[in-house]
């Protein structure tokens, strides 16, 4: 077996007297509930939402889509044109990425079997419906689970 390199013998002390030990404590870390927000553009828009909740919006695709449409300009041929613009564009390939995170919104509701708009899903097991203020929501699921723990 080769000896290892000054570089490697470098590095290997280093990581020992600069990378401080992990302690590992005897208390179970806090239990942090993913939570899942279902909701709509054209619905009201929500209170207490945090920035580690994940928002999905579904009516998404339609709203994308209806930014597309365009009149009528008098010509099937100045209709082309104007099609092909605006695929041609660069807004156009942020577009096709808000349609997929739109649809990707869609399929992971009907996944989770979400049922009624806004929803608040918790560890992918609770789902509150109907509540517009997420604190609320979550706070429904903690005193659910805490009388399904007495009983």
């Amino acid at each position: 077996m080769p000896k290892p390199s000054f570089y490697v013998k470098t590095v290997a002390l280093l990581c020992i007297i600069v990378v401080p030990p992990v302690v590992l404590s005897e208390e179970p870390a806090a239990h942090l509930p993913s939570v899942t927000v279902f909701t709509a553009k054209s619905l009201p828009p929500l209170i207490g939402v945090d920035p580690e909740h994940t928002v999905f919006i579904l009516d998404g695709v339609e709203n994308e889509l209806a930014s597309m449409r365009f009149a009528y300009p008098g010509s099937e041929e100045a209709a082309k044109k104007m099609a092909l613009e605006r695929v041609n564009s660069p807004a156009f390939k942020a577009f096709i990425e808000r349609i997929k995170v739109s649809a990707q919104a869609l399929v992971q509701a009907w996944v989770m079997g979400i049922e009624k708009l806004p929803a608040v899903l918790v560890d992918d097991q609770y789902v509150v419906y109907g509540q517009w203020d997420v604190n609320a929501a979550l706070e429904t699921i903690r005193e659910y689970r805490a009388n399904e723990m007495d009983q």
